[in-house]
């Protein structure tokens, strides 16, 4: 094969294996300032604030801290029977990490990485990591539990983004 042909053959296998990756949603990225107000909306309205990423290229939210019951209560009831706080991880840049990609970066120090269908992929201690473009949630499920409810929420807010 001439090297003209082999070059030909390979960019022109770029879309079959974007597709069967799943690495690439070939969507614009989103905004860090987007993700967040999606993540403050749908937990009624209570703030996210800028937490520390210890993600090369990312930029970390997670809910405001306050030891206040009635403060919280909108986002406990954005969360949903869960209550867990998840941290929501936006990565930026002219070519950030994108799904699978951006979900394996975040999981960095997770020894497992295993997906568990729709974009979710589990990792050490029970810790589930969703991927959706350059924008990945992350946090705790009981016994790995993918049906598991702030999980399930926080997926919707994710798929609109």
């Amino acid at each position: 094969m001439t090297k003209m042909r082999f070059l030909a053959a390979l960019v022109s296998m770029v879309p079959i294996m974007a597709a069967c990756g799943g690495t690439d949603t070939g969507s614009a990225p989103t905004t860090a300032k987007e993700a967040a107000g999606a993540f403050e909306e749908a937990a009624g309205g209570y703030e996210f604030q800028k937490a520390t990423s210890l993600v090369d290229g990312a930029v970390a939210y997670g809910p405001l801290n306050s030891a206040d019951p009635e403060t919280v209560r909108p986002l406990n009831e954005g969360l949903g029977d869960g209550s867990v706080a998840w941290q929501v991880v936006v990565f930026t840049g002219d070519n950030p990490p994108m799904d699978r990609d951006a979900a394996k970066a975040v999981a960095f120090a997770s020894k497992t990485f295993k997906p568990a269908g729709g974009g979710v992929y589990m990792g050490d201690s029970d810790f589930a990591y969703i991927a959706n473009g350059n924008v990945v949630v992350t946090g705790p499920v009981l016994n790995g539990d993918t049906s598991d409810p702030t999980l399930m929420r926080w997926k919707a807010v994710l798929d609109e983004i």
